[in-house]
């Protein structure tokens, strides 16, 4: 599976259960990457994808619905456990930190990621995003 994230520079993810930034760029962009397939998303997430112009399927848990060479968005979830099935890193960062209380729970270079590409793009809340793909 391909798993998709977004997080601040600190790996910072959600604060008090609610998102730390938000930016509709970062949603095209990962509709674009994954072209003609579905990307699945949790319950949490379905306010961002509402108006995608691609398929969703949401889940309260699509990791766990997720097979290889699917796509799936996280936000509230916890990869560690799912780390195994995981073919594929998609990350994007925000140059900046906030307070948060659920961070990224892995290193990918630990459980033997590598960066393949690091691509920089403007989007409509952040100056700088960081799209960054990790293989196995």
């Amino acid at each position: 599976m391909i798993v998709s994230l977004w997080m601040a520079e600190d790996g910072g993810m959600l604060f008090n259960n609610r998102r730390i930034s938000r930016d509709s760029e970062v949603i095209s962009d990962l509709g674009a990457l994954a072209s003609d397939s579905v990307i699945f998303i949790s319950d949490f997430s379905s306010k961002l994808f509402r108006d995608a112009p691609f398929s969703v399927i949401e889940s309260s848990n699509p990791l766990e619905c997720a097979g290889a060479g699917d796509y799936v968005f996280i936000e509230n979830l916890r990869i560690k456990p799912y780390i195994e099935k995981t073919e594929k890193l998609i990350i994007y960062k925000w140059g900046d930190k906030y307070p948060s209380d659920f961070k990224f729970d892995i290193s990918p270079e630990k459980e033997g990621f590598k960066l393949c590409e690091s691509y920089e793009f403007s989007g409509k809340a952040h100056e700088k995003i960081t799209r960054e793909i990790w293989i196995r």
